[in-house]
């Protein structure tokens, strides 16, 4: 599995990707202290590119680089719909309780972006 993991996030087109962001986010998990700085370009409520990078586990990591997939070229309500079952799937793995959350901040990370996009929108009108 770790070398599957390792492989995921080294061959993604995503980590430390550069991009031209309008919007950025980092999102902490104080209990394990796995770290994903997420940056994202968006047109037409729309995810152009993305980019990201981060600290913590191969798991979050490559859970982060799944979800990028499933972000680019997709509509922010569409990214709000995927749910961590379909990152398990993607990755396909079974995980105890525990470690769910180090997928989940991936997801996290990408609902926090859209949050805040929609939130600076909304002040700039």
């Amino acid at each position: 599995m770790d070398e599957r993991l390792k492989q995921l996030i080294q061959q993604s087109p995503f980590r430390n990707a550069a991009i031209n962001a309008h919007i950025k986010t980092i999102i902490k998990n104080p209990i394990c202290g796995d770290v994903i700085e997420l940056s994202a370009t968006i047109n037409n409520e729309m995810v152009s590119a993305l980019s990201f990078s981060g600290q913590g586990c191969l798991l979050s990591q490559a859970a982060m680089n799944i979800v990028a997939h499933k972000a680019v070229n997709t509509s922010l309500d569409a990214i709000l719909c995927i749910t961590p079952e379909q990152v398990f799937e993607d990755l396909a793995l079974t995980v105890g309780p525990n470690r769910r959350q180090c997928i989940t901040i991936a997801l996290q990370s990408i609902t926090d972006l859209v949050i805040r996009y929609r939130n600076d929108r909304a002040e700039q009108n």
